[in-house]
């Protein structure tokens, strides 16, 4: 094929164009790889930004071919900038490193909105075809989770590559989850079900079709079904969500702030809005407790959370107008109205997965060029030139582009494009690289092959160093090829030599992530938990280990997990009066928790208060069941507190401080030679020794305790 005119590239950038569309339609719901930690979501936003970036450069060539830039104009388009415009807002000014946070929903969000407004200006409705691609989507989503629930499914094939090990069962699901999938089918079976009651069965032809429609709906509503059953509660794929009343208390919290109340805590920063404003009644809730969430329990409270109230606007003004525009009923665009409706009423009881959100502008892409063709006169073409702007009826377009126009200006405006797409093209490259090295990192750590592992970790940061997950597993790994060098029966001097120099190293690359986001408690447990590994041989490890813990209590107040963790440090240092403290407020937090418990007991006994452990102690049996084993230790232990304590009586004494040795393990790395430089710590000169103020102490939940053994 030979393209020589300005006709044949217009043409020809159509096709392509065409392609890119609806084969997103086609594979976005099915795609996934291996070649990522996260096989979904990721490879489906990478693939989503893929089909902007290329619908970008083909409008640029199509400004160039025909000396204008135009773009469709619709009542849609205006809601959904503003919303777009929103997630850009909020990921500069409420997240402290946006390039990473731009890779997340933003991106998927951005990248969404552009292919809206592309499609919407270069090719034209084919609603046929739309919607025999999402039935065929559909299909094969209900086919393989069919085959998944018998165990014969895709799982069996990709588990014969090394180093795979995806579950055999529904919970491998090509649309992501179970209730990915289900949000994904509902809407299709349903418009499936409307159209096969349609339409009387008169010609051969047509009772072909009834007989088609039906099996497709049958093939969805078993897709629905099998993933539905398996939801259920006690069922292997029962979704885990977070309760609503704490995503509504989260967000209320988010609102009391000026800056959180209108710009929110970022699109994918969800996850420190939680810890941050996480309920303690969340500590009374027996499977949750210890759970993160990284969503809202519904889209709106999701949304005031991460993009603030001027996000809610936006989403609100879209959702209305969305509405607007499809409604009332109409006979050529009916299956997109429903699709629509039902898609808000998704989001309305549910947080937005990805595959909503793609299935939503893709139906309001071709919503609109449908309305395109029939001539709308809500839609209208944007013609810029470049001494003017003119807004016109689409059927006049190209008559007016056939014009004298400015061949700089759409050359100007095309280069800015390809531009544009050159950016983003080398940023989702660098960003999928730095996936695929880690990815490629974790297989080579369940060889056992340490250089592999730290090698490609370091092309991972190499690709991506914004990443502060990145970073935090770098530092592990160094500490654990640190540990390892160390226990070896005869270490050289050169591994003698690396031990510092990889110890140095795991606390850089932790420290790193408290820069990228220190709003993250997970990147402060990280830096801790190096510290603590250095407690027996550098001197001044455990305040900065008190330091980043009393750091991620600041960024997750009310877990009472970040307390245990310190109180144990202090108990490793034999601070009992700090260690008691901790494990006292670790109580408070989260009362029906034995482990705590029993660790304040300990804390009690090594300071000299046995009246107090045995105290401890009883609490602890009254929440474990009558006859287990933890009960009848307890007993013993009782039985001998009990005797210290009438010893101490005779001897004229309330308490018996105990003789119990320490326990305290001694550490495998050298002792001395591993050095804390000031610049490798925490911000502050002197680290912080004092004990964060007891939260309220919550009120006895009814709920009957779990039996964790002490």
């Amino acid at each position: 094929m030979y393209i020589t005119t300005a006709k044949d590239i217009s043409v020809f950038g159509r096709k392509v164009a065409l392609i890119a569309f609806y084969g997103a339609v086609l594979v976005a719901p099915l795609l996934f790889l291996p070649t990522t930690t996260d096989f979904f979501d990721f490879n489906k936003r990478i693939f989503l930004a893929v089909t902007a970036i290329i619908l970008l450069a083909v409008w640029g060539i199509l400004a160039i071919a025909k000396n204008t830039v135009r773009i469709t104009v619709s009542p849609l388009l205006v809601p959904m900038l503003a919303y777009a415009g929103t997630v850009l807002v909020s990921t500069f000014i409420a997240t402290p490193y946006p390039i990473e946070v731009l890779w997340g929903r933003g991106m998927l969000v951005i990248a969404l909105t552009l292919v809206f407004i592309l499609a919407t200006t270069i090719i034209h409705a084919k609603t046929a075809l739309y919607v025999r691609l999402l039935n065929i989507a559909g299909v094969v989503l209900s086919v393989v989770s069919l085959a998944q629930a018998t165990g014969y499914g895709v799982t069996r094939l990709f588990n014969l590559i090394p180093g795979m090990n995806m579950p055999n069962s529904v919970l491998f699901n090509l649309a992501g989850s179970p209730l990915i999938c289900i949000t994904f089918l509902l809407p299709l079976m349903l418009i499936q079900w409307i159209s096969f009651s349609q339409h009387a069965q008169v010609t051969q032809a047509e009772k072909r079709r009834k007989i088609f429609e039906g099996v497709v709906a049958a093939l969805l509503t078993a897709g629905v079904v099998i993933n539905g059953y398996f939801m259920l509660p006690g069922k292997l794929a029962n979704p885990v969500l977070p309760p609503f009343q704490t995503s509504w208390s989260i967000a209320i919290d988010v609102l009391k702030k000026p800056k959180s109340a209108f710009f929110g805590f970022g699109p994918e920063s969800y996850g420190e809005a939680f810890t941050q404003f996480r309920p303690v009644a969340q500590n009374m809730i027996p499977d949750l407790w210890t759970m993160r969430f990284s969503f809202g329990r519904v889209e709106p409270l999701h949304i005031v959370t991460t993009l603030g109230l001027l996000g809610l606007a936006a989403w609100v003004f879209l959702m209305i107008s969305i509405i607007r525009f499809a409604l009332p009923l109409r006979a050529s665009t009916w299956k997109l109205s429903v699709l629509l409706l039902i898609l808000i009423a998704e989001q309305i009881v549910l947080p937005a997965n990805i595959l909503v959100l793609a299935l939503m502008y893709f139906t309001l892409s071709i919503f609109v060029l449908v309305k395109k063709a029939e001539k709308d006169q809500r839609i209208s073409e944007l013609l810029l030139h470049v001494f003017a702007v003119r807004l016109v009826a689409p059927e006049t377009v190209e008559r007016i582009s056939t014009e004298k126009t400015s061949k700089i200006f759409a050359l100007i405006i095309a280069t800015v494009a390809f531009a544009l797409v050159g950016v983003a093209g080398f940023g989702v490259f660098r960003v999928y690289a730095g996936e695929y090295y880690m990815v490629r990192s974790l297989f080579a750590a369940q060889r056992n092959d340490g250089v592999q592992t730290y090698e490609f970790q370091r092309k991972a940061l190499a690709h991506n160093p914004f990443s502060d997950s990145y970073h935090r597993t770098f530092a592990s790994t160094n500490l654990l090829i640190a540990n390892a060098v160390a226990s070896k029966p005869s270490p050289t001097e050169q591994d003698k030599a690396n031990i510092p120099q990889l110890l140095q190293q795991a606390i850089r690359e932790a420290k790193l992530t408290t820069t990228l986001e220190p709003r993250r408690t997970a990147n402060w447990e990280a830096l801790a938990n190096i510290y603590k590994q250095l407690i027996l041989v550098a001197q001044g490890s455990d305040q900065w280990a008190i330091a980043a813990l009393v750091r991620a209590i600041q960024t997750n107040p009310t877990d009472p997990t970040e307390r245990f963790e310190l109180g144990s440090v202090y108990m490793s240092t034999q601070n009992y009066e700090q260690a008691v403290r901790l494990f006292q407020q670790a109580v408070d937090l989260k009362p029906d928790w034995a482990n705590a418990h029993y660790n304040l007991a300990n804390a009690y006994k090594q300071k000299g208060d046995v009246t107090l452990a045995l105290d401890e102690l009883r609490i602890i049996k009254n929440m474990l069941p009558a006859g287990s084993t933890d009960v009848q230790k307890l007993d013993q232990d009782i039985a001998a507190m009990e005797q210290e304590i009438v010893k101490s009586k005779r001897a004229g004494t309330t308490t018996a401080p105990s003789s119990a040795p320490s326990t305290t393990k001694k550490s495998t790395l050298p002792e001395g030679q591993i050095k804390l430089p000031a610049d490798l710590g925490l911000p502050q000169e002197n680290p912080p020794t004092t004990v964060p103020a007891t939260p309220e102490t919550p009120a006895p939940s009814a709920t009957p305790a779990p039996s964790p053994a002490p």
